[in-house]
């Protein structure tokens, strides 16, 4: 998850950092907890910035139509709106089903 370290969030909740990554690599209980921890904050960062997609999009509509404004302003408004057209890739998460874990765990035991 970002924005918390892992040794940070070790430390919080009195744990060693090793300790995590045991159970990261370990653990399907664990990993599905991390990954629904993960999906609810991806969630919450997602429904914040749909929150302020229109207010984006009339601002950046209001510089690329204002005249008044250097070309090289309406131009990186311009590619910003080019270049995060297709850049918002989110960070893939696995599973929050510790079953759908514990079996993918198995299958990669066995090969």
């Amino acid at each position: 998850m970002r924005g918390v370290t892992v040794s940070k969030a070790s430390r919080e909740v009195g744990v060693d950092r090793t300790t995590f990554y045991t159970w990261l690599k370990t653990d399907v209980f664990f990993q599905a907890e991390l990954n629904r921890a993960k999906q609810e904050r991806a969630d919450a960062t997602r429904a914040q910035i749909m929150n302020l997609t229109a207010l984006a999009t009339s601002t950046v509509r209001e510089i690329l139509g204002d005249s008044n404004l250097s070309a090289g302003i309406r131009l990186k408004a311009a590619l910003a709106i080019l270049r995060g057209a297709g850049s918002f890739q989110w960070e893939e998460i696995g599973s929050t089903d510790d079953s759908v874990l514990k079996d993918r765990a198995m299958f990669d035991l066995n090969f």
